[in-house]
Formats: structure tokens, C-alpha cells, sequence
């Protein structure tokens, strides 16, 4: 992750060693999302239509930018934002555990393509959709309004070292990662920081 002045971002990463290497030879990509963040969302459509071309195997977390942003100055309005955030987050945490991780890359898609692309920012219908899309049991909606996920995404990432030592941040353990900034450029934070969840 990564602090741009005025809020943070998120990052992706790619492990340099050979544990990175998939079953099939391909290098695994790990990816961290907040399904309101907007620049998640589009460099996710990026990722999921390279790992089609190019020999990367890409595995979809959950995190949260409200986590992140917990100690950073902003807004009201903003602070506001990233407490309405922690719906879709607490519904990916909770199909994750139902379904193992494999479901969070199309449960992402289907929520993102309907809060990004269709901008509908009606949270409860959002949730409700995705999870008839994928046919899984609509009782997971109601993690949005627990706070039993909330520890989810504050655990630091496996294999990170640092993390593990309880120190930097989940994405920062140059000894192992590469790491693909997905943060605007700081000049354009400030322009769009008020729309970035939406």
C-alpha cells in the first residue's frame, strides 16, 4: 500500500522467489482489493485480462480502505465513505471463509461491475445481485452489518515477513515482493479524492 498525500491506495504484488511459482509454472500474482476503490477496480479488468496473454497466476485478496486510512487525516465526508465501505468487504471476508479464496475474483467482479461500471451505489442491492450471480447463499449478506470479519483485513498477508514481525505494512517485504503500484500519480490524488469510493 502506499500513502499519496492525502488518503492510501493500494498495491499489487509479485513474489520473486520460487514460491512463487504456481503447480502449473506460472508466476502467482497476489492482488488486494477493496471492492469500493476505484483504482483497485481498474487495475484489477488489467491484471484479469493479462493473466489471459501472459504466464501469471493471479489470486485475489480482500482488504480494507478503511483499515488503511484508520490513522490518516481526511475529511469528514471521506471518513464517512470509508465507513460505508465496510459492507462489501465484510461480505467478500465472509464468502472467502464459505468458499475458500477461489470465490473472491468473481465475487469482486460481480460486485465492482455493478458499483464501477453500472454506478449503482446501493450497497444492499449490489450485495444482493452478486451473490444471486453466483449462486451463493444470500444469508452472507448479512456480514455486511457484523463486525465478526473486521479482523480479516487487518491480518497481515502469508509469507510476508515483515507482517509476520508486525512491522511495515502488508505489501512492503522487498526481500520477497516486486511491486506494481496501482495508486494514481500524486498531482491527481487531490482531484479526484473526493470521488474515489464513489
Amino acid at each position: 500500500m502506499q500513502s499519496t498525500g492525502d488518503f492510501v491506495t493500494s498495491t499489487m504484488t509479485t513474489t520473486g522467489d520460487e514460491t512463487a511459482q504456481t503447480g502449473s509454472g506460472r508466476e502467482r500474482v497476489d492482488f488486494r482489493f477493496d471492492p469500493a476503490c476505484p483504482f483497485c477496480w481498474i487495475t484489477s479488468r488489467w491484471i484479469v485480462e493479462t493473466e489471459k496473454v501472459r504466464n501469471i497466476d493471479a489470486h485475489f485478496h480482500v482488504m480494507s480502505m478503511a483499515v488503511l486510512n484508520e490513522t490518516t487525516e481526511v475529511s469528514d465526508d471521506y471518513r464517512e465513505k470509508l465507513r460505508s465501505s465496510w459492507g462489501p468487504v465484510r461480505v467478500a471476508v465472509a464468502a472467502s471463509e464459505f468458499k475458500k479464496e477461489q470465490i473472491l475474483s468473481p465475487l469482486y467482479t460481480a460486485m465492482g461491475s455493478r458499483i464501477h461500471n453500472q454506478g449503482n451505489h446501493d450497497i444492499s442491492t449490489v450485495i444482493a445481485e452478486a451473490l444471486d450471480e453466483l449462486g451463493l447463499p444470500p444469508e452472507l449478506a448479512e456480514a455486511a452489518e457484523s463486525t465478526e470479519y473486521d479482523n480479516a483485513p487487518r491480518k497481515p498477508p502469508r509469507g510476508n515477513r515483515e507482517g509476520r514481525q508486525g512491522r511495515g505494512n502488508p505489501n512492503n517485504s522487498r526481500q520477497r515482493h516486486r511491486v506494481l503500484r496501482t495508486s494514481p500519480h500524486p498531482d491527481s490524488t487531490r482531484r479526484r479524492r473526493r470521488s474515489d469510493l464513489g
